[in-house]
Parts: C-alpha cells; structure tokens; sequence
C-alpha cells in the first residue's frame, strides 16, 4: 500500500485495524478508547485528510 487510504480500503488490512484499535491496544479508559478509536479510523479513511 502506499498511503494510508489505501490501506483503508483494503477490506482485511481495514478489519485488522479495527481490531487493534477498538480492542484495547490504546492504553485509555474504555470509552475514550472507543472515540479516539472512532476519530482515528475516520482520519484514515478520509482522502482529503493528508495522511499518507
């Protein structure tokens, strides 16, 4: 992959994240976990973001 989105919408690279990032490898209470989760897999997937 070359960017970040690209990895996104790559439907097993994109499910593996979400793995890693909704269960528990971000060392926050529960529920920040969940939303900075959340705000992060939105920034990835999002082309005009400037991740790369």
């Amino acid at each position: 992959m070359d960017t970040v989105k690209g990895m996104m919408d790559d439907a097993t690279l994109s499910a593996y994240l979400n793995t890693v990032m909704f269960g528990g490898i971000v060392p926050l209470p529960e529920a920040e976990r969940q939303d900075y989760a959340r705000t992060i897999m939105e920034r990835f997937g999002n082309p005009s973001s400037g991740t790369s």
